[in-house]
């Protein structure tokens, strides 16, 4: 299976991709950087790719690429997605942080996507995830939360299966800015400012309104 997720930066993405490669002998390439489309990888085993937002390529521009069996929209609240991103120096690559909130947001509304996850079910654990995934066609397992596949075996992997990914580590892909030994909800948290809010919402009005901040 060719598996797809697409999502904001400081979404929890990453994590969410470093997730699904638990499973044993997969391919995942957890954290594919902004500028690079999606690329063909052809391997003998499932495959999970993660692309965040940018304006360089939309979402149906990985999917056309990389050619995915089914895809995933990975959502997060938009005010702790803004307010992380801004922290870190490579918010405005690709298009600045207000511009991928935009189009995330028209991507929400018009892209089909075969599932939709929410990155607070998924910390929380909550059991329909798992189902979710499963029931999409990737084998996902409970156990998973808490990372018994290293980053090493992981990167061993994908070297071994594509030549892509092994010339291209840390130039157009690499594993992120995931923290701790498992998967938990510690940065589940938002500090929701009136000020930010309303920017946000100005940004993103169907993703603040699903959360129920407008």
């Amino acid at each position: 299976m060719r598996l797809f997720i697409y999502g904001m930066e400081s979404s929890g993405a990453s994590t969410f991709c470093l997730f699904l490669g638990q499973r044993a002998g997969v391919v995942a390439v957890v954290d594919l950087w902004s500028h690079c489309l999606a690329p063909p990888l052809v391997v003998d085993v499932p495959i999970v790719l993660k692309a965040t937002v940018t304006t360089t390529y939309r979402a149906e521009d990985h999917v056309r690429s990389f050619c995915p069996d089914a895809s995933i929209l990975f959502l997060r609240d938009p005010v702790a997605v803004y307010r992380s991103l801004t922290k870190y120096d490579y918010a405005n690559y690709e298009g600045s942080v207000e511009q991928k909130l935009v189009r995330f947001d028209e991507e929400y509304s018009s892209t089909k996507f075969d599932l939709v996850i929410r990155y607070e079910d998924f910390v929380r654990r909550e059991p329909a995830v798992i189902r979710a995934i499963d029931e999409l066609g990737w084998i996902c397992r409970n156990s998973y939360y808490d990372l018994p596949r290293s980053i090493d075996d992981i990167r061993q992997t994908n070297f071994q299966k594509s030549a892509w990914l092994r010339d291209e580590y840390n130039k157009n892909w690499a594993f992120g800015n995931f923290k701790g030994a498992s998967i938990s909800s510690d940065f589940l948290r938002a500090d929701h400012q009136p000020e930010i809010v309303s920017k946000v919402a100005s940004l993103s009005p169907r993703l603040t309104k699903l959360y129920g901040l407008i």
